[in-house]
């Protein structure tokens, strides 16, 4: 995999903190994430959901900013 922020390699880790530790009997897999060796970028799942969620929340909002300024047009105009 490459890094988004810097084209290098990503390699993929499993992390284990003390929050993990306690709910590690319920799950038994340990979560795993993607961590780059140039710059350290991270990303896992609730990071990459996170971002698509943003991308598209801005998507929606820039097309409600060009739609008004279609709309002011158009009153402009007639």
């Amino acid at each position: 995999m490459e890094c988004a922020r810097c084209h290098g390699l990503m390699v993929q880790r499993g992390y284990c903190d003390r929050e993990w530790r306690s709910v590690s009997r319920r799950w038994p897999r340990l979560p795993v994430m993607w961590n780059c060796l140039n710059c350290g970028n991270c990303l896992d799942k609730t990071i990459a959901f996170n971002r698509l969620e943003q991308r598209e929340a801005m998507t929606c909002q820039r097309h409600e900013q060009i739609w008004e300024t279609i709309k002011k047009q158009m009153q402009e105009v007639a």
